[in-house]
């Protein structure tokens, strides 16, 4: 049956849907890698799975570092007065040591010039705010009909460091840092990044610009001390990718894929990716069959250095060696703006980014795929535009030379826990799949 020539292929990608799944998704609670509610998720995706009756449905185990941490405590005094303390909110950093009372003094990080293990750093962390004409001056193609990028910014949801934001404090082989989230423009200390499953020799904390500011305002007035506790665990442990498939007309291979884990109960990273992917598992499930194998995969351990698809891949190699294309789908995002320091969303799209293999065909396609579901605010790039792979999930298959399709939209609270259900852009949730139909259709033709 071409359920893309009827009247219900819209019913497949019906957004009321979708924003009920992500309800349920982000019910679960914290989706971390190796925790409970990532457990309850993988278990969901294979009840959605049964009920679109896929063929395949596989676990399949991924070994990968767990970050589990029960909270920090950070104090400070000034030297001079010490039995006068002041307690500060502070995040554990992800994947770094955990310590009970480190106590040592406090020094700016830029002013530490040689080894100092007994001092404890202080330093600012901001996001970048770039103007999209300038990432579309490196786009290779992008759709924006309303010429909105002549004036609009984008907050990323890193700094220049991009995830080595600990690496300067390393560096300087200090064994404990503050990081003040100095330039975020809401107010927050809860920053998940980095989240590469590295474990790092240094114990550190994130606090909140009113905080850094207090610690500042007593640092211009004497010497200060402080004393960081961190409770936590790195340990090995296991998680799954779930898979299923709807068998082709020949051996080849599309993947469709997002990750199930999240740094918090995550709406849009990646509740939303989950949703479009399941989507599209159901619209298959019913259609004609297709030209190629589909594998719809969900993914352990985004969070965590992206060990599910790095494990895909390597336990896999016939699938790769025959893709035809992969597709990761990630964040259909709300733009948001600020208001009394707390995130607001417009209703607009956050800018959508496009990470395609340089293929005529393709490229053509996704731009016809883009127009024809008014897909605004896009961008096309190069895979490698950035880096030597996507910023995705789903860019290690770029190192394969497997042709990609990967989607995302980065938007600046995307490891911080106000994810909430109000962050997801609603339209995109149907538009995005359609849109991914459409090209999968052009390329069998």
């Amino acid at each position: 049956m071409n359920l893309l020539d009827s009247e219900d292929y819209n019913l497949f990608f019906k957004e009321e849907e979708l924003i009920l799944w992500i309800k349920e998704i982000v019910d679960f609670g914290i989706r971390r890698p190796g925790y409970e509610a990532d457990i309850k998720c993988q278990e969901w995706i294979k009840t959605k799975f049964l009920e679109f009756n896929l063929s395949d449905i596989k676990e399949e185990p991924v070994e990968l570092l767990i970050w589990e941490e029960s909270g920090a405590r950070l104090t400070v005094w000034q030297n001079q007065e010490p039995t006068l303390t002041t307690e500060i909110p502070a995040f554990p950093v992800p994947f770094t040591t955990p310590t009970k009372n480190f106590i040592g003094e406090l020094a700016p990080l830029d002013a530490i010039a040689e080894e100092s293990s007994s001092t404890i750093a202080i330093g600012k962390l901001g996001l970048s705010t770039v103007p999209l004409n300038f990432f579309r001056s490196l786009a290779v193609d992008f759709y924006d009909p309303k010429d909105e990028f002549n004036y609009l910014q984008q907050t990323l949801p890193f700094g220049p460091e991009f995830t080595e934001v600990l690496t300067p404090a390393i560096n300087k082989s200090v064994r404990a840092f503050i990081g003040i989230l100095d330039e975020f423009p809401w107010e927050t200390m809860e920053y998940y990044v980095p989240y590469d499953g590295i474990v790092k020799d240094i114990t550190a904390v994130w606090i909140s610009k009113k905080s850094g500011s207090r610690i500042l305002s007593m640092m211009q007035n004497g010497t200060v001390s402080g004393s960081i506790s961190v409770s936590g665990t790195n340990r090995m442990g296991k998680s799954e990718n779930i898979s299923a498939t709807i068998y082709g007309k020949s051996d080849k291979w599309i993947i469709i894929g997002s990750h199930h884990d999240a740094p918090w109960a995550s709406a849009v990273e990646d509740g939303s990716g989950i949703a479009m992917v399941l989507s599209l598992a159901k619209y298959y499930s019913q259609a004609e069959k297709p030209k190629h194998n589909i594998l719809f995969l969900l993914t352990a351990g985004h969070m965590s250095g992206g060990a599910g698809t790095k494990t895909f891949i390597k336990d896999h190699p016939e699938i790769v060696k025959n893709l035809v294309l992969e597709i990761h789908l990630e964040h259909a995002a709300n733009e948001c703006t600020i208001s009394d320091g707390k995130l607001l969303p417009t209703g607009m799209p956050e800018c959508r980014w496009w990470f395609v293999t340089e293929d005529e065909h393709l490229l053509k396609a996704v731009k016809s795929a883009l127009i024809a579901e008014n897909l605004e605010r896009s961008l096309i790039f190069k895979p490698d535009v950035f880096f030597e792979h996507p910023p995705t999930d789903g860019g290690f298959f770029h190192l394969e030379n497997v042709p990609i399709l990967n989607f995302l939209t980065a938007p600046m609270y995307l490891f911080d826990p106000d994810d909430t259900i109000d962050k997801v852009h609603i339209t995109s949730l149907g538009s995005v799949p359609r849109a991914v139909v459409q090209i999968i259709k052009s390329l069998e033709e």
